[in-house]
């Protein structure tokens, strides 16, 4: 393989997984318990410390309803005129990144889960313990990247998912390196918010400013609380 395509990999592999770590929001399709036929919705999202995307869902939504009985769905995240996931112009959002993914969904109970979409989406706390309400965690079998005119890419799904598998210590001190930089800032959006730390794993941290995020890539994987607070200090204000 060449230089040259090595790293055009290696770049479409790191746009999937900003493009899929900043999404406040997707498109979730489901097949249709009634008739078979894709049934379309707009979720909140998350994501896993690897980046695999998490959903709470009420239990009397039609899209619980149809996943519940063929687990089968795929994920559009749209980041066309977000600039700072796309190299499109704003005006166009046929110039710009987005990301379907296809794979299986399935109810967690894991901790993780909760807490990591709950501090990229804190109103959520509100519903998040009614009782038809159940964390959901996507296996993604393959992702379709397209990042404006011609320029379109199929992944393969481990080259958008960070590996975490001896990060414990990092992801076991995630919550207690959030509540201690819970009072930082790190700079403001384009629209003049102050963003907040959400999210802390190997591949770096995510910060978001109301419904706006930024990821920002470590260099060098991060598998301890240590260097996950020396880097974060780095691009503290």
């Amino acid at each position: 393989m060449s230089d040259k395509i090595e790293m055009n990999r290696v770049d479409n592999s790191e746009r999937a997984s900003v493009l899929i770590r900043t999404a406040f929001k997707a498109s979730l399709a489901t097949l249709s318990k009634a008739n078979g036929s894709p049934y379309p919705s707009l979720v909140l999202m998350a994501t896993m410390p690897d980046g695999s995307p998490i959903m709470l869902l009420s239990g009397l939504a039609l899209h619980t309803h149809n996943l519940l009985a063929d687990s089968r769905v795929g994920l559009l995240i749209d980041g066309t005129g977000v600039s700072s996931v796309s190299d499109g112009d704003a005006n166009d959002p046929m110039a710009g990144d987005r990301i379907s993914l296809a794979g299986t969904i399935s109810e967690t109970s894991d901790a993780i889960a909760r807490r990591r979409f709950l501090a990229r989406h804190p109103l959520a706390a509100g519903y998040a313990d009614f009782g038809d309400f159940g964390f959901y965690r996507m296996a993604v079998t393959g992702a379709h990247l397209i990042r404006g005119f011609g320029l379109i890419v199929d992944l393969p799904p481990h080259l958008h998912l960070s590996d975490v598998t001896d990060a414990e210590d990092l992801i076991s001190n995630e919550p207690a390196l959030l509540t201690e930089f819970q009072s930082s800032t790190f700079g403001r959006s384009e629209a003049g918010m102050v963003r907040r730390l959400v999210g802390i794993d190997p591949g770096g941290i995510d910060l978001a400013a109301g419904l706006f995020a930024l990821r920002i890539v470590a260099v060098q994987r991060m598998t301890t609380a240590q260097a996950a607070r020396l880097f974060v200090r780095q691009h503290a204000d």
